[in-house]
């Protein structure tokens, strides 16, 4: 099956999935894509471990601010939300439950949901140049994709609260240190790297 926002190759035991199509795709669609090959993937008994990594675009999974902004003070502002929301959370529980290894690699900026995305994975390695930010609560929404279990979890409340607040954006040497990243490689190995697993 060919999907809009994954490319998928399997090889030596690994499932290589890399995120493709749209910078903020729609957010119904990707679940229902990414539920589908997860699924496909767990009953594969050639896959041993699941890698995901960016391509065109990185973990940047983000509202779609003009649709929010025209249903401003609408009951349907709160569903959009609402919806946006249960798809996060099929989504991390998804990653979170699967019985096979999943690996995250980025070598971009992540933002947003994507950051909790990214954060639900069991293993997570980013290149030097990698950022990390959710700038949610500046923009005057709540963290969501688990973000505020999944950061306290990995790095304590005190330091979880202070990266929400402020929505300032990490880079990967200080994003290790906090213990969000695993593993820090230079750009030039990012292919070599995730390519032994």
């Amino acid at each position: 099956m060919e999907y809009q926002n994954f490319d998928v190759e399997v090889a030596e035991g690994c499932a290589r999935v890399t995120l493709i199509g749209p910078g903020c795709p729609e957010m119904g669609h990707l679940c229902d894509e990414f539920t589908d090959l997860m699924l496909r993937l767990q009953e594969d008994n050639a896959v041993r471990l699941i890698l995901i990594a960016d391509g065109d675009h990185a973990f940047d999974f983000h509202h779609n601010l003009d649709s929010l902004a025209q249903s401003v003070g609408q009951a349907e502002g709160f569903e959009v939300l609402s919806a946006d929301e249960e798809i996060a959370r099929r989504i991390v529980t998804l990653i979170a439950e699967l019985p096979k290894p999943v690996v995250a690699a980025t070598r971009g900026d992540i933002r947003n949901m994507g950051f909790g995305f990214f954060l639900a994975a069991d293993v997570r390695l980013a290149t030097t140049e990698a950022t990390f930010t959710t700038p949610d609560l500046a923009g005057g929404l709540l963290p969501g994709w688990g973000l505020t279990h999944t950061l306290p979890r990995l790095i304590g409340g005190s330091r979880a609260l202070e990266l929400l607040w402020s929505g300032r954006t990490l880079n990967a040497a200080e994003a290790a240190r906090l213990g969000l990243i695993d593993r820090v490689i230079p750009p030039e190995h990012f292919e070599e790297v995730i390519d032994a697993f």
